[in-house]
């Protein structure tokens, strides 16, 4: 059994913020290529050309006025 002294308590601490912070820069290299998906995304949406096949007209609702 391991004896619980005050540096064990630091370093155990230590290790969990370690933890912690890894975990953390995990989550936001996760969000940094979720925005490069995005940029890319938009990319390809502004370099559509709309046309009607893409955005068709509603029908119009006949018999009501």
């Amino acid at each position: 059994m391991e004896l619980i002294t005050h540096s064990n308590l630091l370093a155990l601490s230590y290790e969990r913020r370690v933890r912690r912070f890894v975990a953390k820069l995990e989550g936001y290299s996760a969000m940094r290529a979720r925005a490069e998906q995005v940029l890319i995304l938009r990319k390809r949406l502004a370099d559509h050309v709309p046309t009607r096949r893409t955005f068709p007209r509603r029908p119009r609702m006949r018999g009501r006025e």
